[in-house]
């Protein structure tokens, strides 16, 4: 509900209220004190606390302040009541929502849309939460959505729900620790055979980095991803650029995914993508870039590369902008991923693991000149003097995902993080947006 033309279209298909949308003409207690003094009264406060935070224990949903509702049953939106100040309005429910939910709901969007001047309505859109049970500070109740009702919940449904919001927590961790393995036995694998090597006490030398986002307790389910000799159509990851800004001067960074529009191969209920460049007499270094997409939502991309490059001819190179171009596309095929599966609220967890085996590896900084600024990652000798595969690995912090709007600023986070990580500061920000589809 993003326009007035969506909220028209919603009246004008008499879409009723359900286990996902509720309706209020205006609010409870009566809008007079808001009209009058712009204050709101307690029992408004309460009443749409409840509302949103049993959403938020349930499956997520939508609440509509200004809508008029049928007297059918079940409540049809049948017009347009708007609110004076909506947007003075959201602000202050944000404020409230910020102070009076504990835990703080994590995937909240209040905003108003403007039918005529300052007058709107107020759009509260909250997904299925990772953190539930949640309730309102004042309350010792934790609400939840039924069918069109909001109830509260009984001492066993509380329990049930923090036992089941454990195990999907637990079931994440093993998921992606099994990631971070068979991503690092794989590569492991594919460069001894690419270098050649017959004895297990000679050690392959490559850096790689692997990005997995998935789905955190929400459940989204594709299926099936390959069909007809490729991967679904509306599930092929689009091409983006991304743009930074630092002061008067910008650029781009080319979303450097190569596998996009080819080579997809079907494994168990999933599709891997893998686009390789072989070595060759004037340039010998292996690279891979692959993508994989698997029908439980999880994506993954993944780079394995062992080329050299100036002004270090010992040691392997990485581009900070790779990084930076890689991550975001991630998430916007993840938003792709989610609205497939129907579910475009699920919170997403993104994890990002840098691996280096066997060499020294340098990170090429700077978006403007990165060859003249290189900082090492990781601290290894050359030639290795262990006779075991070791590999040096730094697994960030993991990052959540729930909005498009979010994966800017998720950019900024990620290259503070890693620019922390190798010892080095940052004096001057860059700001970041995603582009348009590429042609």
């Amino acid at each position: 509900m993003q326009s007035l033309q969506d909220i028209e279209s919603l009246i004008e298909a008499e879409v009723p209220e359900g286990e996902h949308l509720e309706y209020k003409r205006e609010l409870p207690g009566g809008s007079n004190s808001w009209n009058s003094n712009r204050k709101l009264n307690t029992e408004a406060k309460k009443k749409i606390l409840k509302e949103v935070v049993a959403f938020a224990n349930a499956y997520g949903g939508t609440l509509l302040l200004g809508i008029e509702e049928s007297k059918t049953q079940p409540h049809i939106a049948a017009g347009v009541s708007p609110l004076p100040d909506c947007a003075d309005l959201a602000d202050r429910w944000r404020k409230i929502f910020r102070d009076k939910v504990e835990p703080p709901l994590p995937q909240l969007q209040i905003y108003s849309v403007s039918t005529s001047g300052d007058e709107g309505i107020i759009v509260f859109h909250v997904g299925k939460s990772s953190m539930a049970p949640h309730r309102e500070t004042q309350g010792y109740q934790c609400p939840i959505r039924q069918d069109d009702r909001c109830e509260s919940m009984t001492m066993r449904q509380i329990q049930d729900m923090s036992i089941n919001t454990a195990r999907g927590l637990e079931r994440l961790d093993k998921q992606l620790k099994a990631r971070s393995r068979r991503f690092r036995d794989r590569a492991i694998h594919d460069f001894r055979i690419v270098e050649g090597l017959v004895s297990p006490d000679l050690l392959p030398e490559f850096i790689g980095v692997r990005l997995t986002a998935a789905p955190v307790v929400d459940v989204v389910s594709i299926y099936p991803v390959f069909q007809n000799n490729g991967i679904v159509e509306t599930l092929v990851p689009q091409r983006r650029t991304v743009r930074w800004k630092r002061g008067d001067k910008e650029g781009e960074m080319s979303s450097y995914l190569w596998f996009i529009e080819r080579g997809w191969k079907p494994m168990l209920r999933a599709a891997r993508a893998d686009t390789v460049r072989k070595p060759t007499r004037d340039r010998p270094d292996y690279e891979n870039l692959y993508g994989e997409i698997y029908c439980d939502g999880l994506v993954e991309l993944g780079y394995l590369s062992n080329r050299v490059g100036p002004p270090y001819p010992n040691e392997i190179a990485l581009q900070e902008y790779r990084l930076l171009a890689w991550i975001p596309n991630l998430l916007a095929w993840v938003d792709q991923v989610r609205r497939q599966a129907q579910a475009p609220m699920a919170e997403y967890a993104l994890e990002v693991e840098i691996m280096v085996v066997g060499r020294p590896c340098t990170l090429y900084a700077g978006l403007e000149n990165p060859v003249n600024n290189v900082i090492p990652i990781f601290d290894l000798s050359y030639p290795p003097e262990t006779d075991s595969i070791e590999p040096q690995t730094q697994i960030f912090p993991r990052y959540s995902f729930h909005h498009v709007n979010e994966i800017d600023g998720l950019i900024s986070w990620f290259r503070r993080d890693l620019w922390n990580w190798l010892g080095q500061d940052i004096s001057v920000e860059e700001s970041f947006s995603l582009a348009g589809l590429e042609k």
